[in-house]
């Protein structure tokens, strides 16, 4: 299907679907029609096709993606909620009960506008997210989305966007996946989102903010970043860097 973009009378109604519980079948024929959707800068085609996790997801999304310039579509809402109401089954599956677990609005429906409220929001797009963390961050996101269906949005994101500018650090993303990825497995170390507990996600979270007083941390590598980390992280250092010194 050709990549088209919702217009504001096409995200109104995609809003609506949303709000009211989004009963029944999603609302495809605004993907096409001309009062609803208009083109893009770009000719891409992307498939209505199912994905194993999050990961895959970020991948496509990334190479379908590729020719589109990155600053234009990074905050454009009407492209990323075309593409959410496209793969719209997946992110919103109707359960065993015959209803939909449905999330907020801004979870499908990309949020307009700027300002601090909007702004707390963006990560948790359930299409421009992986597409983001894929792009910006390769393998160094599996962490993050392996192993996860597309709907779900994952607690170590959430955990990782209270502070914002983590997600888009490099060497933090990096070190990160070291310490609670499970490589085998491909999935995130069990235990690794438990809140407040030494070595924990939160704890990583924390323990950076007090870094940027004193260490210029976006230099560093992922391997740097483990290797300074406190003595509460030993155990998933020695699983990440076993020689590590």
């Amino acid at each position: 299907m050709k990549v088209r973009k919702l217009n504001e009378v096409g995200l109104a109604k995609f809003l609506e679907y949303v709000l009211t519980g989004a009963n029944g079948a999603p609302p495809l024929a605004l993907l096409n029609s001309p009062e609803t959707s208009g083109e893009i800068s770009w000719t891409i085609a992307v498939d209505d096709r199912s994905f194993k996790d999050r990961y895959e997801f970020g991948e496509y999304l990334r190479d379908s993606l590729s020719i589109c310039d990155h600053r234009t579509i990074s905050f454009d809402s009407g492209l990323w909620s075309w593409l959410a109401l496209l793969y719209f089954e997946q992110l919103c599956p109707v359960g065993a009960d015959g209803l939909r677990k449905v999330y907020k609005e801004y979870a499908y429906v990309f949020p307009q506008g700027k300002g601090v409220e909007v702004s707390r929001h963006y990560y948790r797009h359930l299409v421009r997210s992986p597409y983001i963390l894929v792009r910006e961050h390769g393998n160094n996101s599996k962490f993050l989305l392996s192993g996860a269906p597309l709907w779900k949005r994952g607690e170590l994101i959430e955990q990782l966007a209270a502070r914002q500018s983590i997600l888009g650090s490099k060497s933090a993303i990096a070190a990160a996946h070291l310490l609670y990825f499970d490589n085998k497995a491909q999935k995130f170390v069990r235990g690794a989102t438990g809140r407040g507990r030494p070595g924990t996600v939160d704890r990583f979270v924390g323990i950076l903010r007090q870094f940027e007083r004193t260490f210029d941390t976006h230099v560093m590598s992922g391997e740097q970043v483990v290797a300074i980390l406190p003595r509460e992280f030993e155990r998933w250092k020695q699983r990440a860097v076993p020689n590590l010194k």
